[in-house]
């Protein structure tokens, strides 16, 4: 069992100290405050610039005011990915919820939803300090419906309890460089019965294992009680876990099967790590947008890539946020994140010292870059030499496909380059025309870009005789 903190202690006796335990919009209060205290000042005090607190130290604050035994420990936490003004509108409706349902009470704590941003956050006060697992009480809400019949129940369930298996092992692998650092959010699809969207996050000031606790409750709660419901909340001091067969976060737009995402950054977030886009920030551009280096505020250091306004519809920025989710190798440099807010197109990198974000792939400068190996070899009419030789033999043709498409999608001149929904035509057709490429960006040489330039039907005609 995990560890006893003061809270727990009262609530297990509650009837030799006479405290009282009440829900008030799914807040808990407990612990009566005497009358002639400066303990509900203090926490006003706290209160007063606790989610402005919250926002410039990345989403997590706590902090105590007053001398004892009228010391007022709060704590603040948005959920992972939040926009500031969500953020901010959230904890401050919270504290005041706080104040007017528990003012006569010394603790309390809610995670709560802001329904118009799909967003959640915590906001918890004591007189007792934070930092240990804190397990009870807890907030249980399900969705009345039911998923379907009850011969269907048990092959759901077990899928269900795949996802969470999934979920929490995703979850409670702590990444040091955020204050958010248990959090996972899992889309899982069937066929045959509702997808499965879920939500587990633990607050930071706890170990992997409390958190793998914590959340575990919570689950348990869920399974013993609203076992078959479409979907449900279960949150504890320490932790949140929430699941729904339908979509009730943005991420889920940004997430495979596999669990992973990408993080969605808020402008304001991007705009203070670069300084405003600031000129000196600026590392380089293209014909898509201009990169900036930024620094976060936890000081993880970024590249930021602002995409030219018009250069890409929402759904094709979309769909390439997708792509790139699923493609991700230790060869490429890795894409955080994205902003889309407004006219904003914004993709979020890791910040590699002493390189170019446009040489994607290379491991050494001894090393040839794939783009210009595969434009020589087309160039040459020899694509076929850079596919494995496991795959020429049935599918040359559609490889081909793939590589001409690709070798256009790095086509120096911005306006040569084919949209997402071009790609998706011309890969779905076996009659349409596809544009021949010249030399693409960032190769060594251009020298080939006209007289290199050869016939797909050339092509075809080579391999299909062999």
């Amino acid at each position: 069992m995990g560890k006893f903190p003061a809270l727990m202690i009262i609530l297990a006796s509650s009837l030799l100290f006479h405290q009282t335990l009440e829900a008030v919009n799914g807040a808990r209060c407990f612990g009566n405050l005497d009358s002639n205290s400066s303990y509900a000042q203090n926490r006003r005090d706290l209160f007063s610039t606790l989610a402005n607190d919250v926002v410039t130290n990345g989403g997590f604050y706590n902090a105590s005011l007053g001398q004892y035994p009228n010391t007022v420990y709060a704590l603040g936490f948005c959920e992972k990915y939040y926009e500031q003004k969500a953020c901010v509108r959230c904890l401050e409706s919270l504290a005041l919820d706080t104040e007017t349902s528990c003012g006569n009470i010394t603790k309390s704590f809610v995670w709560s939803s802001d329904d118009e941003d799909r967003f959640w956050c915590l906001v918890r006060s004591s007189n007792q300090p934070f930092g240990n697992l804190e397990l009870i009480p807890p907030l249980i809400e399900a969705d009345p419906d039911h998923i379907g019949p009850s011969k269907d129940m048990n092959l759901f369930m077990q899928q269900w309890e795949s996802t969470v298996n999934k979920t929490l092992e995703i979850a409670t692998k702590a990444d040091s460089s955020s204050v958010h650092k248990y959090y996972s959010v899992v889309k899982a699809e069937f066929t045959e019965y509702p997808n499965v969207y879920m939500m587990m996050q633990c607050i930071p000031d706890i170990t992997s294992q409390d958190c793998k606790h914590c959340l575990g409750d919570c689950v348990e709660y869920f399974r013993e009680r609203f076992r078959g419901r479409k979907g449900g909340i279960a949150s504890l001091p320490s932790c949140l876990f929430r699941w729904d067969v339908d979509s009730f976060h943005s991420s889920f737009e940004y997430s495979n099967s596999d669990g992973q995402f990408m993080l969605r950054f808020n402008l304001d977030m991007i705009s203070m790590a670069t300084a405003d886009f600031s000129p000196e920030n600026k590392l380089g551009q293209g014909g898509f947008g201009t990169v900036y280096k930024g620094i976060l505020l936890n000081g993880k250091e970024i590249a930021v890539k602002r995409l030219t306004r018009g250069s890409e519809g929402g759904i094709e920025f979309r769909n390439e946020v997708s792509i790139l989710t699923r493609v991700q190798h230790k060869n490429l440099v890795k894409l955080l994140g994205f902003c889309n807010e407004g006219d904003e197109k914004i993709l979020v990198y890791e910040f590699v010292p002493n390189s170019s974000l446009d040489r994607f792939i290379f491991e050494s400068k001894h090393i040839t870059f794939l783009l210009v190996q595969a434009w020589k070899r087309w160039a040459e009419g020899r694509p076929e030499v850079i596919i494995d030789p496991l795959l020429v033999k049935n599918s040359s043709v559609e490889i081909i496909k793939l590589i001409q498409t690709g070798l256009l999608c790095v086509q120096e001149n911005a306006t040569n380059r084919p949209t997402m929904s071009s790609v998706m035509v011309w890969l779905g057709s076996e009659t349409i025309t596809i544009p021949l490429p010249k030399a693409p960006a960032f190769t060594e040489s251009h020298s080939q870009s006209e007289d290199g330039a050869m016939s797909m039907s050339n092509v075809f005609t080579e391999l299909s005789s062999r």
